[in-house]
C-alpha cells in the first residue's frame, strides 16, 4: 500500500495567484486522482503541489481520457478510444 498524501513541484505562469486548488490525475498504475489538491506559488515560476490521492477505479482507456481532459465529449471520447484501440 502506498502512503495517501503527495508533495509534488509544478510550473506555473506569472499571474496565476498565490494558493489555489487544482485537479491532480496520477498517469500510472493505480490511477489515482486529487480533485482538489492544493498549489501554492512559491515564486519563480515555481509552485509546490499538497494533496491526497484517492483511487478511481480507472481502467487504461478511461484513464486516458481523464488525463487528457475528455471527459463528457463523446465525440473525442469516440476518437481517442479508436485511437487507443489502434495503438494497441
Amino acid at each position: 500500500m502506498s502512503f495517501p498524501w503527495f508533495i509534488e513541484t509544478t510550473r506555473v505562469l506569472p499571474g496565476f495567484p498565490l494558493v489555489y486548488r487544482q485537479r491532480c490525475q496520477d498517469v500510472d498504475p493505480p490511477y489515482r486522482a486529487d480533485p482538489r489538491a492544493l498549489v501554492v506559488r512559491v515564486g519563480f515560476g515555481r509552485a509546490l503541489v499538497f494533496g491526497r490521492w484517492r483511487a478511481t477505479g480507472f481502467t487504461d482507456e478511461v484513464q486516458a481520457l481523464a488525463a487528457l481532459g475528455f471527459r463528457g465529449h463523446e465525440k473525442i471520447e469516440s476518437d481517442v478510444r479508436t485511437l487507443i484501440e489502434e495503438l494497441t
